[in-house]
């Protein structure tokens, strides 16, 4: 008979959606609310397999949001381009508490379209990921 060491411990099912062990799956409890703004989370790498995945679960309560996970986004600069209004929500050195960075690229007095962006990681992972991707530092300033 073999001993419990030398098992290999099968991983526990998962639920495809909200990433939980199948037993602990909160999709039944999330309501998908409508938002007019478009978040876009760009979650590092390190962040996907964390037990709690908030960041999942949030993009999962939001009609019009979606999650990108990795360090460089190649497809941010065409994302940010068709966006109206980008907000980058990340603190910046020169930027009071109160201070929000935002500019609207949209033209013909038509209501421009918002695009917040959140980095989702530690606090280094986070400052890794906006340094990574510069394509929006044009529009923030």
């Amino acid at each position: 008979m073999a001993h419990m060491s030398e098992l290999k411990k099968l991983p526990r099912p998962r639920c495809e959606h909200c990433q939980r062990p199948a037993s602990h799956c909160l999709c039944a409890y999330i309501s998908r609310i409508p938002n007019r703004t478009q978040v876009l989370v760009l979650q590092h790498p390190d962040e996907a397999n964390h037990p709690l995945n908030t960041a999942r679960l949030a993009v999962m309560g939001l009609l019009n949001a979606q999650l990108l996970v990795g360090e460089h986004f190649p497809q941010l600069d065409d994302i940010v381009a068709a966006a109206g209004r980008v907000l980058l929500l990340f603190p910046q050195r020169e930027a009071s508490s109160a201070q929000v960075a935002a500019v609207s690229t949209s033209s013909c007095g038509e209501p421009a379209s918002s695009l917040l962006i959140v980095p989702d990681g530690t606090w280094r992972k986070a400052r890794k990921i906006v340094g990574a991707n510069r394509c929006w530092t044009h529009c923030l300033g």
